[in-house]
């Protein structure tokens, strides 16, 4: 912060850069996440010109997101590496982050999302239903079969009995 930008105008900027990221591109939260904890950080020199806010209650006012969201999405590109903030939607890359463990896996997962993003050729970040399977792929997890209600269940026997495929 320079000698001549008071706290509350590089609070300002900060929120206008952090809600033009967000609106931007899916991957906007993890690239502003870090940003957002520095500030998060030193939150007691912004309490002030924040109105007396706390952090979370000024971050929800301002970008609808509060502080644990961008925890989780720091937390994702800490454990992924910078790749993720570049090439993931923000909701894949905290699923990711969940399914992996080890460097090895995350190379696996980052070179098969690549291949498939190369591959589907949208210029766009893959889907978190499009992420799945190809990442399920890589690990060598087993996919997982829809579980329906008990009243799925009755409505399927139903149709069974009218003679209908189900």
């Amino acid at each position: 912060m320079s000698a001549t930008t008071s706290p509350k105008e590089t609070l300002h900027s900060n929120a206008q850069r952090w809600s033009a990221a967000l609106r931007a591109s899916a991957q906007g939260p993890l690239l502003i996440a870090p940003s957002v904890l520095a500030v998060a950080e030193a939150w007691p020199s912004y309490r002030h010109e924040a109105d007396g806010r706390d952090c979370t209650t000024w971050l929800l006012a301002t970008l609808g997101k509060n502080l644990v969201w961008f925890r989780c999405r720091a937390a994702a590109v800490q454990k992924l590496g910078p790749w993720s903030a570049k090439m993931l939607h923000h909701d894949v890359a905290l699923w990711v982050a969940g399914k992996v463990g080890s460097n090895q896996e995350i190379d696996l997962v980052k070179f098969a999302l690549m291949k498939a993003t190369k591959e589907w050729a949208t210029g766009a970040c893959l889907s978190l239903g499009q992420a799945r399977p190809v990442v399920a792929k890589a690990l060598g997890l087993k996919p997982v079969e829809k579980k329906g209600c008990s009243r799925c269940a009755e409505l399927e026997a139903k149709l069974r009995r009218l003679g209908e495929k189900v």
